[in-house]
This record gives structure tokens, C-alpha cells and sequence, in this order.
């Protein structure tokens, strides 16, 4: 008897890992990854949301998923949420702003992948988007890992084999350590 439940849970195992992999593979054919993209100077670029330049010369303006970095001006309601968040000075907002901004232009240096969808933010222009460094590395992840960035904005499951729940978990995370080290927003 014993030896058929661990044959059942084997085969359970083997089964569900497949379907796991297929489900996987399945968001991932959701969106569409461009490689070789490069950060396009423009003044509306912050440490969110960024003009891209594709390899086939056309620009795109992409917005991280789950993520809000510090607002540039001060903006009223968004700026004051920020600061809540961060348990800051309204008037510290800006400078993170600033702080992520850079962060995000030194990030995005070297060519990087996307992974989109081309789901459009309130029709402004702006596309949702999963960023990989050139070092492999999430951009909102890095970003709040640093404290530059609130959770927040669009959620989905990535393209890199989370849902959407595990990805907020694992931003959570990352987030109470940026706190427990003082970095960017959670500085004293």
C-alpha cells in the first residue's frame, strides 16, 4: 500500500511539475521579449516609467509592473501616498524621485530585455512592462530592493515563471529588507 501512494505521488508530482511548466510557458507566450533595447533620453523618463529605444529603431514608453518610484515634483495626492508609504516628509518625495531616476539610467546603460504586452496605461501612451537588466536582473525588483520604489501600479504574472501573487510576495520581501538596511525611502 505504501508503495502505491509513493507511486501516485510520484506520478502526481511528475504531472502537476509538467502542467506547472506548461502554465509557465503559457504566460510567457503572453508577451512579446525584445532584446537589445536601450534607454532613450526624454524628459518625462523617471525611475518607473522610461522611453526605450527597440532594435528596429522605434520607441516605446514602458511602465513597470507593480512598482511607483518617487515622484519627480512634488504631485499632491500621489506625492503625499509616497511619502505615507515611506513614512517621509512630503518634501523628501522629489529627491528619491531623483535617487530612482538615476538609479533606473545607470540600470538601463547597457542593452536590456523587455517583456510586454503592449497593454496600454490609460490610454497615455505608456506600456506595461517586465524590464531585465543587462545583468539579469529585475528592474522594479532592484528598485525597491534599493527603497526606490513603492509597491504599487499593475500586477501580472511574469514572464519568468511567478504569478502575480509569489512576484508581491517576493517584492514584499525584497522591500523589508531595503527597510531593515535603511536604504533609499526607508532612510533615517
Amino acid at each position: 500500500m505504501a508503495r502505491l501512494i509513493r507511486l501516485g505521488l510520484a506520478v502526481g508530482a511528475i504531472f502537476f511539475g509538467l502542467d506547472g511548466a506548461v502554465a509557465r510557458a503559457a504566460v510567457l507566450q503572453q508577451y512579446e521579449q525584445v532584446a537589445g533595447c536601450t534607454l532613450q533620453p526624454h524628459a518625462t523618463n523617471d525611475g518607473d516609467s522610461f522611453v526605450a529605444r527597440l532594435p528596429d529603431g522605434r520607441s516605446a514608453t514602458l511602465r513597470l509592473y507593480f512598482v511607483d518610484a518617487g515622484e519627480l515634483h512634488l504631485s499632491g495626492k500621489r506625492s503625499r501616498r509616497q511619502a505615507r508609504y515611506f513614512r517621509v516628509n512630503v518634501r523628501r518625495v522629489p529627491a528619491l524621485g531623483r535617487e530612482a531616476q538615476l538609479f533606473t539610467a545607470r540600470a538601463l546603460a547597457e542593452p536590456f530585455t523587455i517583456f510586454t504586452r503592449w497593454q496600454s496605461i490609460f490610454d497615455d501612451g505608456r506600456y506595461f512592462a517586465f524590464v531585465r537588466t543587462a545583468g539579469d536582473k529585475d528592474l522594479a525588483e532592484v528598485l525597491v530592493r534599493n527603497g526606490l520604489a513603492v509597491l504599487h501600479s499593475g500586477r501580472a504574472d511574469t514572464p519568468y515563471g511567478r504569478d502575480s501573487r509569489s512576484q508581491y510576495r517576493r517584492l514584499k520581501e525584497l522591500e523589508r529588507l531595503a527597510q531593515r538596511e535603511q536604504l533609499g525611502g526607508w532612510s533615517r
